[in-house]
């Protein structure tokens, strides 16, 4: 299972897409994505994105994966159907009951904290992985 915040839903989305190009069977994984934002939720749930979210999608992957309908693009239902979403903090005690995750992904969540916060919102996420041995996964931006 692996863990990540969602936003606007593109990165779990990317995530999704991946495996499924790469031949992984969809019942061989679980993706969970994870706000605090539950606006920038329910538009990750509608799969619906302009032209700017998906410039840097290989066509190959734009074709398979999508429907344009107008100007917008349509995430397709085999996609979308690979992901759960869910509205947490990480600084929730109720975060700590999503269970353990053999893979996380952070991309732009720790940018908004100052130093301290970003070592306990790291501790937190440590905790949740199920090998410990296994790496976060922080974008660019959240790196410390």
């Amino acid at each position: 299972m692996t863990r990540t915040p969602s936003s606007t839903g593109e990165e779990i989305y990317s995530i999704a897409i991946a495996l499924l190009d790469a031949d992984i069977p969809k019942n061989r994984f679980t993706i969970m994505g994870i706000d605090i934002n539950s606006e920038a939720l329910k538009q990750a749930k509608t799969g619906v994105y302009n032209q700017r979210n998906i410039s840097n999608v290989p066509h190959h992957l734009l074709t398979k994966y999508f429907n344009k309908k107008e100007s917008k693009y349509h995430l397709n239902n085999e996609i979308k159907q690979c992901v759960q979403l869910k509205t947490e903090n990480i600084f929730s005690p109720s975060f700590k009951s999503l269970g353990q995750f053999d893979y996380i992904f952070s991309r732009n969540m720790l940018i908004y904290f100052d130093a301290e916060t970003k070592i306990k919102a790291r501790q937190v996420l440590e905790s949740l992985l199920s090998n410990k041995k296994n790496p976060i996964y922080f974008g660019h931006a959240d790196l410390f």
